[in-house]
């Protein structure tokens, strides 16, 4: 089915299915980046830090409550693991690299 679409929008465009798909992933992780990032700003506003680093610090001298601070460490300490390979992933794609596309 994918596929097919693909073969249509080449027909269309007259653009290779090579680049239909690369630009469309490349949007794709460029987005659920911006995505995460957003989030990680609204924490480091929320907690008044820079990272989760110094977020989980301040739990740790007790100069933030523990609840929900931890639940948000957690989750940040997450989204920037899940950004760093998407990162990675978008680098990859840009250079052309394991797509194995016809």
């Amino acid at each position: 089915m994918l596929n097919q679409i693909v073969g249509e929008v080449e027909g269309v465009l007259g653009v290779s299915g090579e680049a239909i798909i690369t630009e469309g992933l490349k949007r794709f992780l460029t987005a659920k980046i911006e995505e995460n990032e957003k989030i990680m700003r609204e924490l480091a506003a929320r907690w008044g830090v820079a990272d989760y680093l110094e977020l989980e610090e301040k739990v740790r001298r007790g100069e933030v409550q523990e609840h929900p601070a931890w639940e948000d460490v957690i989750l940040w300490e997450q989204l920037a693991g899940h950004t760093q390979k998407l990162k990675e992933l978008l680098g990859r794609v840009e250079m052309g690299e394991g797509l194995g596309l016809p």
